[in-house]
C-alpha cells in the first residue's frame, strides 16, 4: 500500500466523502421539521403559489410553412 503517497490520501479522502454524501441521503431525519432535501422548500415558500405563464406572457403563434391543401 502507498501509505506515504499523499494522492493516496487525497482519492481517500474524496471517496469518504462522497460516500457519507449518499450514506446520508439514507439515513432517516431527525428533525420532523425538516426539509426532505436540501433544495426542498419549507414553510411560507412550499405553500405560495407559482405565477402562471399564461398569465404572465402572452402565447405566440406561428403560422404554418405548408401550403394549404386543395
Amino acid at each position: 500500500m502507498p501509505w506515504l503517497d499523499w494522492q493516496f490520501w487525497m482519492v481517500t479522502a474524496a471517496a469518504l466523502w462522497g460516500a457519507w454524501i449518499l450514506v446520508r441521503q439514507l439515513m432517516p431525519v431527525s428533525d420532523p421539521s425538516s426539509p426532505a432535501c436540501a433544495s426542498c422548500a419549507t414553510g411560507a415558500a412550499a405553500c405560495a403559489r407559482r405565477p402562471r405563464l399564461a398569465e404572465t406572457s402572452p402565447l405566440v403563434v406561428l403560422q404554418s410553412r405548408q401550403p394549404p391543401s386543395s
